[in-house]
């Protein structure tokens, strides 16, 4: 078992909470397991910014040092958005769909994209 594969099963040993103080859930967690692999971190790299008193993580700064891992976590999912497979086409076709377009394709300016091994992640800080 891999160690993704550990976090999925185990999700609810992390003690990360969603914003209103409940347990996140297992497509909380693949979806956090997704952002992070996106930008090459993983569970421990995010733990230890939060131990060791770090205010940058990912190219997010705090301007303090980062409370909780759970802080960070609604740092990290305020910052990206994670989009299995089928929910990015989607996403993209709806975004062509809104486009007024004259030509048979679509330049995007500023919008950064990461294939992942589950989906896409989008940087939302663009």
């Amino acid at each position: 078992m891999n160690a993704k594969e550990y976090a999925l099963q185990h999700f609810d040993k992390y003690s990360l909470s969603d914003y209103q103080g409940k347990p996140i859930t297992q497509s909380d967690m693949l979806a956090l397991l997704n952002i992070l692999e996106s930008q090459d971190e993983t569970l421990d790299t995010l733990h230890a910014a939060v131990i060791s008193g770090y205010d940058e993580y990912m190219h997010i700064w705090h301007g303090g040092s980062f409370e909780s891992d759970t802080e960070l976590y609604h740092i990290i999912i305020e910052n990206f958005s994670f989009l299995t497979d089928a929910q990015f086409i989607d996403y993209m076709l709806e975004l062509w769909a809104d486009f007024e377009h004259d030509t048979d394709y679509i330049i995007f300016h500023d919008m950064y994209v990461y294939k992942t091994s589950d989906g896409y992640v989008i940087d939302n800080r663009c």
